[in-house]
């Protein structure tokens, strides 16, 4: 068993590139949305997906539809023509080209045919593992076997602290206990055999016993991958941050290993040699490597019936045509014709969007008597515009990222844990403490402490079997008075937000040195486009659900605050911008924040549409304002929940209100989150202030103007849009196949610890969103659609911000996301057209320059 360095180096190395083939997944209780195909990003969307939907063996399109208008069909078609070619063929006397053809495959009028079968081996070579073709060969369910093998020990080595016994050895790290404790499985003991001490080594032996051939091991061990993602990607995650001792090498040791036992059994008892080749054509023996393939004649009969032409000059086509004919016949498979489909809903969205905005000039206004910022969620775009309307004219709005700038670790009065308030690829350093002051703090001390110490008894009983049976006898009535509360006024149970004052503490002003007080609070300014006129009361607005009996309640929270609640943020960043040292530092950096402004934290409660303000400090001059301000944001908190209302199914238990609803802890859609998300709109206030976006627009303000050198845009570009499009595509693919891609239905959900769930009892970590996010029952609700960027800038600096990014041309230029410009001086539309290209959009009639 002697493995050579060279041997794990390169297996090593196969398996690094098998997990870029998996996105990483977050526990329960720091939910983050991410593309399930991150790792595809470097491929054109297109190729992508026709890649992973081989390598995982699921749609990955939405099913066709007739949602897209003839117009809408041909512009799609005409982009599919300038990236394939729009060959022209001739039939007889008439020429025909490659976009007709097209067409008529996809109005049925031509049948598609199947897939070339030299296509099928294709795939089906580098794509299968030993146990796929086990399963083909009826042997067994041996990829269902590995998982669900390898799922037992995950779960057990993971999920440390969920379960009332420890796993014995996890110090030693994953592989290690793995290696000290299988040796008393029962089933494979009989392929009990001195494994090595090594991971890696293991790899290496196992492959070679199966005859994979190296060149292949990083297509195999990805297929591995795909076989089992939701606890690949935990286990890559963890091993990204360096935690657990365990990686995806560790992972496919064990995975492939166990695949090993199990095709040695199988094969010798059916009389086939275990190794790569002989199991593979023995596969191609039994299935046959033709399939069907639709006769080259048969298709051109039926292309010159769906294109009219005269059957007769139909022995007249050259051959060059007809070998022309046929390529473009069986290019246009069921997938291209999806994408085509999809491309048009696309732009019928785009075409109702842009004709929304308004690009005409404005004087500028008086300054408002309250500006109120709040995340570039899409949930906060109909609150937003419900307070403007409330206030007619005397409030403004802005769009920021929910996290205000501000990285921190956010330790909560009495806790000894630290909760991380930035976004998940954020490692803050910094940590801010709540320390109240002495009468609220015995209070809070009381109350907190109780809380913690019903929670882990609760815990302890529930994982005590003798002692459950014993606790549901006394604390039963307990336990049903909470219930017939929780039923009967469901909006009187939900959680309340509770605070106390952020003071000062050892490290510093709130743990936070003054210069990164200063740099955050410009970057934050600055970047929303609030750098003048500011008003007397300003609202910094975190966000979060207000939900209960919820495994996916962080999914509700702040992306941008690490699935955490966002009211810290707000705070902080409030208190930082309220101190005069700050001020006189970003007066010097030309940012004038008058005297009497007074920044205030809130957070908006997406569920009830509520806003929930802690007022630290406010001169008694502001105080009828703040009444005033508070009093016109509850009206528009219930303008707000009477319209989203509507959008709710019914609920069968009669909590039909958002505030019912919050509470209720029998409702499994609480609030549809971010579903039916289409846009990201980086612009000021202006681009869309008459536009009823539906909640389906990430806005993030900006103002162009007061950003020549394009440094605040690239911080969008780069940050905020690469999240919105984290969270557009993990909507998209979970509507496409809520199983496959998300995590089922809530009613068939079991959590694993903190870690997810799986589907019933067993099987793969489901770390997507569940089916009720998106649709109910098979009535799907979220749209599908890839993220539209439209961005207020100069088509010059987004060019040079995206020749500087890496992560940008990944996106545009594969089409992950569809980019749109708003010029500021003459207010035209641009699409952009990948590799630095731009088309002109038509102009609407009372296009003009954006304000100034």
């Amino acid at each position: 068993m002697n493995v050579r360095e060279a041997e794990r180096i390169a297996v090593r190395e196969a398996a690094a590139a098998a997990g870029r083939t998996v996105a990483p997944a977050w526990p329960l209780s720091s939910f983050v949305a991410v593309n399930p195909l991150a790792g595809f990003e470097n491929r054109r969307f297109e190729d992508a997906l026709s890649h992973a939907a081989v390598l995982f063996r699921a749609p990955v399109l939405p099913t066709a539809d007739d949602a897209a208008d003839d117009e809408a069909l041909d512009a799609a078609l005409a982009e599919h023509a300038r990236d394939h070619g729009d060959a022209q063929i001739r039939i007889g006397s008439r020429t025909i080209d490659a976009t007709a053809i097209r067409r008529a495959l996809l109005d049925g009028r031509l049948a598609t045919p199947p897939a070339l079968a030299r296509e099928r081996v294709a795939a089906f070579t580098w794509s299968e593992t030993l146990g796929d073709w086990a399963r083909t060969l009826g042997w067994g369910d041996v990829p269902m076997f590995v998982g669900e093998r390898v799922a037992r020990w995950l779960a057990a080595y993971l999920a440390d602290g969920a379960a009332p016994w420890g796993m014995p050895y996890r110090e030693r790290g994953f592989y290690s206990a793995w290696l000290a404790l299988s040796r008393y499985e029962r089933r494979g003991a009989h392929a009990r055999r001195a494994l090595p001490e090594r991971a890696d080594d293991l790899l290496v032996v196992s492959l070679q016993a199966l005859g994979v051939p190296e060149r292949l091991w990083a297509a195999y061990l990805a297929r591995h991958l795909a076989q089992q993602p939701g606890w690949a990607g935990m286990v890559k995650r963890v091993a990204d941050g360096r935690e657990r001792n365990v990686d995806l090498v560790a992972l496919l040791a064990i995975r492939v290993w166990y695949e090993r036992c199990e095709i040695e059994r199988c094969a010798d008892r059916h009389g086939v040699v275990p190794r790569y080749s002989a199991v593979r054509d023995a596969v191609l023996v039994r299935t046959g490597t033709g399939g069907e393939c639709a006769d080259d004649e048969q298709l051109l009969s039926g292309l010159v019936a769906a294109l009219a032409v005269d059957a007769s000059e139909l022995h007249a086509l050259h051959p060059d045509d007809a070998a022309a004919a046929l390529r473009i016949v069986r290019g246009f498979d069921a997938t291209a014709q999806a994408l085509v489909r999809l491309e048009a809903r696309e732009r019928i969205f785009e075409k109702t969007l842009l004709a929304s905005l308004s690009t005409a000039r404005r004087a500028d206004a008086s300054v408002p008597d309250a500006q109120f910022a709040f995340c570039i969620d899409a949930r906060s775009e109909p609150f937003r515009r419900a307070i403007e309307q409330t206030g007619r004219g005397r409030y403004t709005t802005f769009g920021f990222a929910g996290f205000y700038g501000v990285p921190i670790r956010f330790r909560a009065f009495g806790d000894v844990c630290d909760a991380v308030q930035a976004p998940v690829l954020v490692k803050p350093v910094r940590t801010v403490i709540e320390r109240p002051q002495p009468p609220q703090a015995r209070r809070l001390r009381r109350t907190r402490a109780l809380s913690r110490a019903m929670g882990a008894a609760v815990r302890s009983v529930a994982a005590d079997g003798f002692a459950a049976f014993a606790a549901v006898e006394m604390l039963g009535p307990f336990a049903a008075l909470r219930a017939l509360l929780r039923t009967l006024v469901p909006e009187r149970s939900g959680a309340a937000v509770t605070s106390a004052p952020l003071t000062v503490d050892r490290d510093g002003e709130l743990g936070l040195p003054h210069e990164e007080q200063v740099l955050y609070a410009e970057t934050a300014l600055r970047m929303m486009g609030l750098t003048r006129s500011f008003a007397p009361l300003v609202f910094l607005c975190g966000h979060g659900g207000g939900t209960v009996n919820n495994a996916f309640a962080a999914a509700l929270d702040c992306g941008a605050c690490g699935g955490n609640r966002g009211l810290v943020n707000a705070r902080v960043a409030a208190a930082i911008l309220n101190r005069e040292a700050v001020r006189l530092a970003l007066q010097a950096r030309g940012i004038a924040i008058p005297g009497e402004t007074v920044f205030i934290g809130a957070e908006h409660d997406t569920t009830r549409d509520r806003l929930h303000v802690v007022v630290e400090d406010v001169h008694p001059a502001l105080h009828a304002a703040l009444v005033r301000a508070i009093a016109d944001v509850e009206r528009a908190g219930a303008a707000a929940r009477t319209r989203r209302r509507a959008t709710l199914p019914r609920s069968p238990f009669g909590a039909d209100d958002p505030l019912e609803r919050a509470g209720d802890w029998a409702q499994v859609r609480p609030e549809w989150g971010l579903a039916r998300n289409a846009a990201f709109v980086c612009g000021p206030r202006e681009l869309t202030r008459d536009a009823d976006l539906d909640g389906r627009c990430f806005l993030h303000s900006y103002d162009p103007l007061a950003d020549p050198d394009g440094v605040a845009l690239e911080q969008i570009l780069t940050a905020p849009l690469v999240v919105a499009q984290w969270i557009n595509l993990q909507y998209f693919f979970a509507s496409v196949d809520p199983v496959r891609w998300g995590s089922g239905d809530k009613m068939l959900q079991q959590p694993v610890g903190e870690l997810g769930v799986v589907l019933g009892n067993g099987g793969d970590l489901r770390s997507g969103l569940p089916l009720q996010a998106v649709a109910v029952g098979d009535r799907p609700y979220h749209e599908p659609l890839r993220l539209l960027a439209v961005v207020a800038a100069p088509v010059a600096r987004i060019d040079a911000i995206v020749a500087r990014q890496r992560v940008l041309q990944r996106l545009f230029d594969n089409r992950w996301v569809r980019l749109i410009a708003v010029d500021p001086d003459d207010g035209r539309f641009r699409r952009y057209a990948g590799a630095g290209r731009w088309e002109l959009i038509p102009a609407k009639e009372d296009a003009c320059a954006l304000p100034a």
